[in-house]
This record gives C-alpha cells, sequence and structure tokens, in this order.
C-alpha cells in the first residue's frame, strides 16, 4: 500500500504516524510545506519512505491571506502524486493541506482534522467556512482527533463519513522512571505555551494560595514553555517565589519524558483545549492530572480514577487539587498507575495507527 500524507514534517504527531505505519511496511510519501524534522529527515534513507524537499517555509497556522504562498506548491504535488502513485492521498490539517489535498484533483483522499482548522478557522468569515465545508464534502472520510471536532465535523459540516481517531501516544518513549526518585519537593509540572488560553497564570495563583496554605511543605511548580505572556507571568509569580516557580522554556517534545519523569503532578488548566496530548504523555508516565473541564480535555481523563477534573476553573478548585495530591503520596501512586493504564489500552500509538491501517485498507477494497 502507498500513501502519501500532506503534513506538517515538523510535527511530533506526524512524526508518530509517519513511524507507526512504517512499522506496518506501509510505503510513505511526505509533503511538507516545512522542512522535514532531523527525525524523519534521518530515515528517509529507508527504501520505503521519502519526502520533498524544498526551500519554502510556511506555517499552516497562518491566515489565508499570509499562507497564499503555500499554492505555489501545487504542481509540484500534482507532479510527485503522477511520480509516486499513492492509493491514498491523506491530510493532516484541513484548512491547509487539505485545500491541497482538493485542489489537486486526486481521488481518494481523507482528511484529519487537528483542532483550530476545524474549531477556529471556519468562524473567521462565510468564505472560511464554505471552504471548509467544500473541502470536507470532497473527502472520502474524515478522522478527528477528538469527540468536541468529530461533533463538528458530523453536526456543522453533515459528514457521516467520519470517525474519531485520537493522537496516539509512544509508551516506550513516555513511561515511569526506573530510577529511585530523588530528594526533591513535591513538584508539579506544566508543558504549555505560555499564551492566555492555556490558564497558567490560574496555575501560579493556585500555587501561591497552596504555599500560603501549607508553608512548611517543600514543593515547585516548574513550568516548561515559552510565549507571549513569559514576562507577565514571571511578574505574577513574584520574586518571593523564585525559588519554588521556575521558568524553565520550551523544549523538544522528545525531552518531556525526561521532564515529567521527574515530576510528581501534572497540570493542565486550559481555558479551552481542542484535545489534549500532554495530559496523555503525563499519564503515561504514571503522573496523576489535574484537568479543567473544557473543551476536548475531558476524554483525556477517568476523573478520581487518574486525575482530578475541575468542575469550575478557578485558582481555588486547582489548588484544593494540589493539596489533595501533596497530602497523600497513594493517591498519586494510584492515579499514576490507573493513568498509564488508561493511554495503553485506549491511547497507544501502536493500537490506533492499526486502525487507521484498516481504515485505509477499507477504503481501497482490501477487507
Amino acid at each position: 500500500m502507498k500513501i502519501l500524507l500532506l503534513a506538517d514534517g515538523k510535527s511530533a504527531h506526524t512524526i508518530k504516524w509517519v513511524k507507526s505505519l512504517l512499522n506496518e511496511n506501509i510505503e510513505i510519501f511526505l509533503f511538507s510545506l516545512t522542512q522535514v524534522s532531523e527525525d524523519l529527515a534521518s530515515i528517509s534513507n529507508q527504501k520505503n519512505f521519502s519526502y520533498n524537499n524544498n526551500n519554502l517555509a510556511v506555517n499552516p497556522n497562518h491566515s489565508s491571506i499570509r499562507k497564499t504562498a503555500y499554492l505555489k506548491l501545487l504542481p509540484q504535488l500534482n507532479r510527485q502524486i503522477k511520480q509516486f502513485k499513492p492509493d491514498i492521498l491523506h491530510a493532516h490539517y484541513i484548512s491547509s493541506y487539505g485545500l491541497l489535498a482538493y485542489l489537486s484533483g486526486f481521488r481518494p483522499y481523507v482528511l484529519s482534522v487537528w483542532g483550530s482548522d476545524i474549531l477556529v478557522f471556519p468562524k473567521r468569515s462565510l468564505i472560511h467556512k464554505k471552504s471548509i465545508q467544500l473541502i470536507i464534502k470532497s473527502a472520502t472520510k474524515v478522522f478527528a482527533t477528538s469527540q468536541l471536532m468529530l461533533d463538528v465535523v458530523q453536526k456543522e459540516f453533515k459528514k457521516e463519513e467520519s470517525m474519531r481517531l485520537p493522537f496516539g501516544i509512544n509508551v516506550e518513549q513516555f513511561k515511569p522512571s526506573l530510577s529511585a526518585p530523588s530528594a526533591r519537593p513535591f513538584t508539579f509540572i506544566l508543558l504549555k505555551s505560555l499564551a492566555p488560553t492555556y490558564g497558567i497564570d490560574i496555575a501560579i495563583e493556585a500555587f501561591k494560595k497552596l504555599k500560603i496554605h501549607l508553608p512548611n511543605k517543600p514543593m515547585q511548580l516548574l513550568i516548561y514553555g515559552d510565549g507571549e505572556k513569559r514576562e507577565e507571568y514571571e511578574s505574577l509569580a513574584g520574586k518571593e517565589l523564585s525559588k519554588s516557580i521556575f521558568f524553565i522554556g520550551r523544549i523538544p517534545n522528545h525531552k518531556a519524558s525526561d521532564a515529567l519523569q521527574n515530576a510528581d503532578v501534572f497540570i493542565n488548566v486550559s481555558r479551552y483545549e481542542s484535545f489534549g496530548v500532554s495530559v496523555l504523555e503525563a499519564s503515561a508516565c504514571s503522573l496523576p492530572v489535574i484537568v479543567s473541564n473544557k473543551g476536548g480535555l475531558p476524554e483525556t481523563i477517568l476523573p478520581d480514577k487518574t486525575g482530578i477534573l475541575l468542575e469550575e476553573l478557578t485558582a481555588n478548585s486547582c489548588t484544593k487539587a494540589m493539596e489533595t495530591y501533596i497530602m497523600s503520596p497513594d493517591l498519586v501512586r494510584n492515579h499514576g498507575k490507573n493513568g498509564r493504564k488508561f493511554v495503553k489500552d485506549n491511547f497507544r500509538q501502536e493500537l490506533l495507527a492499526q486502525v487507521q491501517l484498516n481504515e485505509y485498507r477499507q477504503l481501497i477494497g482490501e477487507v
């Protein structure tokens, strides 16, 4: 089977999909609007994987006006289709790669929606919505990362040929630490961009309240990420907590597991999020999670089994959840253990790759 993927060659999700499909002896050509990651480039000598090499740096999240430049790649894509002769064309992210798939004229093509491409982009204008509607309608099938997105695809865009297919987790990469716990303060951890959407300010306020309530408990809050609000959040944390709240900066995905393995509880209190892969990665590392009841995040947790779901997104409710864990080591261990099982049973990359493979086979009549 030959699959031509249209996807961001730098995305950790693309890397996972490519590697998992290669393990199934699928021949893949990756057509990316950006330079591919070194990780993918290093395996391109395999006879069943190749990719386009272009110098056009395009951000698929840019507005339609700014990203019209990528349309110049349509002739290159059509030449590659003619040369590669794929069985299926699979576009990841509907408002850019999906448009290229539609314009190529190749059929069958399928779509994977990731978040803002289906939840935000269509709301910009009637033209934006109509273009997404056209791309979805002509696709053979649509895969949605979360139930939230699937509901939009099926209810707003009336696409019955669609299904939920989440991003998978590499449970061999994201796993509990095998070494004995080091002598360190009880550690809460966040891995998010420092943007208003992700509620970093709420977590900081919650931690400050917890420090006041439990002044003699050694604890720390590690914030991995960077963004527009960094200075504001550092100011919110205050100099008095400079030895308890640490802004570490952004780290690549392959180093996230190391960070998680050196923490006790993971926090994601986003004001809105389409899914929540980072929550599942933390659970795979056997960390209990504190998660807001927003967007697709509830799909990543079993409340009171793998973590605590905040029904009210406030600093007080977050503080209460943090205190619950810092005062109960047994609960930390139990929720962490349950979390890893939850991920292995439902979100393991190999498992979801098989689902994807079976869908491919059905689409080309191999089943």
